[in-house]
């Protein structure tokens, strides 16, 4: 499991092995077409877990890790601002479904971090080692240059506790020709979708 303090604690061989066989099997993957284009992007997967106690009343508070905001740079994509489009979507998708997003200082209840990377930098070994989880998206062939394997994953962490309580990634083809404007609708829904599945109490 990985904690955004640098720690990193292995998760045992066959701990692994079940949840990679528990993830797959519950994928959800949605596919999508690019404005213009007529041919469908890649598929969408996605995977979330969360602790079995953990229900989330409206007015929860939550805040920014002090070092949970992980991107891993490409010269590729050096004209987009990914970390202001991932954080305006978490901080934008949480107030609109009825929580606080705070001020550190105000000692929020939790604290959300996020790691985001293509492929080269973050492989399914990485982050099923790291994180616990696998969206499974399938691998892109290395001849596609326009398409390369993106994965996002956000989680939320219990600071009384320094436990992460819930965890979401997803995977899908990051286009390198697409506008900044496009990337930020796509990135916005697909951080929506993922914050969905924070359990809520009614």
């Amino acid at each position: 499991m990985y904690f955004p303090n640098g720690v990193i604690r292995p998760m045992p061989r066959t701990k692994i092995l079940l949840l990679l066989i528990m993830m797959i099997s519950s994928l959800s993957a949605v596919g999508e077409r690019q404005s213009g284009n007529p041919d469908p992007l890649p598929l969408i997967s996605s995977v979330s877990v969360a602790s079995p106690d953990l229900l989330l009343p409206e007015g929860t508070t939550f805040t920014w890790h002090e070092n949970g905001q992980e991107i891993h740079a490409d010269d590729r994509l050096k004209n987009a601002n990914f970390k202001e489009m991932i954080d305006s979507g978490i901080e934008n998708t949480l107030v609109s479904s009825g929580y606080k997003f705070v001020d550190p200082k105000e000692g929020a209840k939790y604290q959300i971090a996020y790691t985001a990377a293509l492929e080269k930098d973050l492989t399914d070994r990485d982050i099923l080692s790291r994180f616990g989880l696998l969206p499974g998206y399938p691998a892109i062939h290395s001849e596609q240059t326009r398409f390369e394997r993106g994965s996002l994953i956000i989680y939320l962490v219990d600071p009384s506790h320094r436990t992460v309580v819930w965890r979401s990634a997803t995977q899908s083809a990051v286009d390198f020709k697409a506008d900044n404007e496009s990337r930020k609708q796509r990135i916005t829904r697909i951080i929506h979708e993922m914050l969905e599945t924070l359990p809520r109490s009614r």
